[in-house]
């Protein structure tokens, strides 16, 4: 009788060892699950600031090439105004005016 009430009591005690080992193994699940959640909303969260970074760049480099072109064209059309004042300039002398 006592064989088998520490058979029963030792059965038992496995039982509950294996429950709890479930357990365990479930919580151990969930807290990884959760940390792979944080980690992939935190990547995702990084990807999204440095996306957002580079757009901006982006857009600084826009306006700065467009300010360039801008200050180019100007400077084009000032030539282009002098060239063409110069040739009014000599226009005017060829036909015996006076310059101003």
């Amino acid at each position: 009788a006592a064989r088998r009430a520490l058979a029963a009591l030792e059965e038992r005690l496995y039982h509950d060892i294996g429950v709890e080992l479930k357990g365990a193994q479930g919580a151990l699940a969930s807290v990884l699950m959760r940390r792979m959640r944080e980690a992939a909303a935190e990547a995702e969260a990084v990807a999204w600031r440095v996306f957002v970074g580079h757009v901006s760049w982006l857009n600084d480099e826009q306006v700065a090439a467009r300010a360039t072109l801008e200050g180019r064209e100007g400077e084009a059309w000032a030539q282009l105004l002098k060239a063409h004042a110069e040739s009014l300039r000599r226009a005017k002398l060829a036909a015996g005016g006076r310059a101003h």
